[in-house]
């Protein structure tokens, strides 16, 4: 049963008043790139797809995000948890979602959603028994449901902004979503594959495979352009570690990912390309012998170059004391061509 649209937007006027049209554009301006909402609706699939997972652990379904681009609008397509009144309330407010009752969600139907807004002035949302547009930015309307397969959920979004004309919108997106990149999928968890395709023939695809050990968890990238070649395949190593607020409160995690090249036993470390992240040497040391300390290991930092931005890192199975796992990890400014390297013994 949908809920009760007409009670939602009148609370919302109650809310926000008659003039939130007037400063609602404001929503778009927050980020550099008009794009930015893709990356919104991401995050939003993500916890949809993990809430959909608690809430059916023994059913299988499936893992993937579509974005299908035509000229006059977007559709993006997840099988996540459907809608309730509470994410058609959360999607309708202004900075309210659903993130706050669990620190592990990453998006939410609050600001960063409203992004979407630099494109369009009604988005439509299809997903169970909720089928309604958004007006104004925080008042939901019921509209006929469009076609959806069972455990679908369907953004729609028009391009009818009077400042961005469709073609401008139709070009910008193509772009951004030729240039997602499979490395966005990297700290994700549910999302197991980004398919796009656009009016024009072109489509692409961005592919992530998982599988977890004891102290990390082994990620690996694929994807395919919109030429139809195939993207060098990646492999990264995933460390997380959870982190506490001031005042001692779960406060989510914190991960680190290493690029890593190579087969059978011994693997080296790449440099990962155009990464905006360097680690601090002080910081990370503390962090992976805190690590270490926590899983039982011991850990000797061996650095025989201060004067290279390299240091190494040994540890050993406190049990038997045999080495495990030997690091060689560059910070900030390795230099080029440099080789560093994990291996088993």
């Amino acid at each position: 049963m949908p809920s009760d649209y007409a009670a939602i937007s009148a609370e919302n006027t109650v809310k926000y008043g008659t003039e939130v049209s007037y400063y609602g554009s404001d929503f778009a301006d927050r980020y550099s790139e008009r794009t930015h909402f893709i990356f919104e609706l991401l995050q939003n699939a993500e916890d949809a797809l993990r809430w959909r997972e608690e809430a059916e652990p023994d059913h299988q379904f499936p893992r993937n995000v579509t974005f299908r681009l035509f000229p006059e609008h977007l559709e993006i397509i997840h099988f996540g948890l459907p809608f309730t009144g509470e994410h058609v309330r959360a999607i309708c407010s202004i900075k309210r979602g659903t993130k706050a009752k669990n620190l592990n969600d990453i998006g939410k139907f609050g600001i960063g959603f409203k992004s979407m807004y630099a494109y369009t002035k009604r988005p439509e949302v299809h997903s169970g028994d909720e089928h309604f547009v958004i007006e104004q930015y925080v008042h939901p309307c019921p509209v006929p449901p469009r076609p959806t397969d069972k455990g679908q959920t369907l953004f729609y979004i028009p391009f009818d902004h009077e400042e961005i004309p469709s073609e401008q919108a139709y070009a910008e997106i193509s772009a951004k979503l030729a240039k997602l990149g499979y490395r966005t999928l990297l700290f994700l968890n549910q999302i197991e594959s980004v398919d796009w395709t656009v009016s024009d023939g072109r489509s692409g695809r961005y592919g992530r495979q998982a599988s977890l050990h004891n102290n990390y968890r082994e990620v690996a990238l694929s994807g395919r352009n919109e030429a139809g070649k195939d993207f060098p395949k990646q492999r990264w190593l995933i460390f997380s570690r959870a982190v506490n607020s001031i005042k001692g409160d779960d406060a989510g995690q914190v991960e680190i990912a290493f690029k890593i090249i190579g087969d059978g036993s011994r693997h080296s470390i790449a440099r990962a390309e155009d990464s905006t992240l360097a680690p601090v040497y002080e910081l990370f040391e503390g962090w992976l012998a805190s690590c270490c300390k926590q899983r039982n290991y011991n850990m000797a930092i061996l650095c025989p170059k201060p004067s290279i931005w390299a240091w190494a890192i040994r540890v050993f199975r406190s049990a038997c004391l045999e080495p495990h796992l030997v690091w060689s990890i560059p910070l900030v400014r390795p230099p080029i061509g440099q080789r560093v390297w994990l291996g088993k013994y």
